[in-house]
């Protein structure tokens, strides 16, 4: 009996070791292992986006959500950005840098966007889809008025329309970009840089109250 309840504990230990091994690998091979960003400190604000972008082309050495097609798709915008570094407005390049990981249209790879949006204007208000369309849903105090009430257009252009036309920064499937396009929405800047408003200090919005 000993040695059978010996046996056990030396089989369990083992599937227990077997089991372990298998579980750190997969976390070692699935998980990201970002190299260090061992930069000088930039003396200008080119260099700090040539740095920026020489950081991000190292993504799909960690990400392994990339075809083979996207990667060369990613690394073929990483130096069209690399060229216009100079010429770019600072919510282009930033929509710029969202775009690059939305190549892998992997909802899970993708740009920070509370960092991105950190750096640009935004409206009083926020956004949210229900059934019913797109509606404020939180909003500065002296807007609080405008809370509950449904958005029908931006600059003239419906929420729906808005939507499709941020795929390139978001990615992913239809739910995923409707999910998140709310957050785009809110920021002028981030909507001129993409080509879907006129102005990139403001954004005209048609509302409509639950009486119509």
């Amino acid at each position: 009996m000993k040695r059978v309840l010996w046996s056990l504990a030396a089989l369990i230990l083992v599937t227990s070791a077997l089991a372990g091994a298998a579980t750190g690998y997969f976390f070692w091979r699935f998980s990201a292992h970002v190299p260090e960003a061992d930069y000088p400190a930039p003396s200008n604000a080119t260099e700090a986006r040539l740095q920026d972008l020489d950081y991000l082309r190292k993504l799909p050495e960690v990400d392994y959500s990339f075809s083979s097609e996207e990667e060369a798709a990613f690394t073929a915008h990483i130096d069209a950005l690399e060229k216009q570094v100079e010429t770019l407005s600072e919510a282009q390049f930033l929509m710029g840098l969202a775009a690059a990981p939305a190549i892998s249209e992997n909802g899970h790879t993708g740009a920070s966007r509370s960092f991105l949006f950190g750096q640009m204007n935004a409206l009083p208000v926020r956004f949210h889809w229900f059934a019913e369309g797109l509606f404020v849903v939180r909003a500065h105090e002296e807007y609080a008025d405008l809370i509950g009430m449904r958005v029908d257009l931006l600059d003239g252009a419906a929420p729906d329309q808005i939507v499709d036309k941020l795929d390139p920064y978001l990615g992913s499937n239809k739910a995923f970009l409707r999910h998140n396009s709310p957050s785009f929405m809110a920021i002028p800047a981030a909507l001129h840089a993409a080509g879907l408003i006129a102005d990139a200090g403001a954004v005209t919005l048609e509302l409509v109250d639950e009486d119509g």
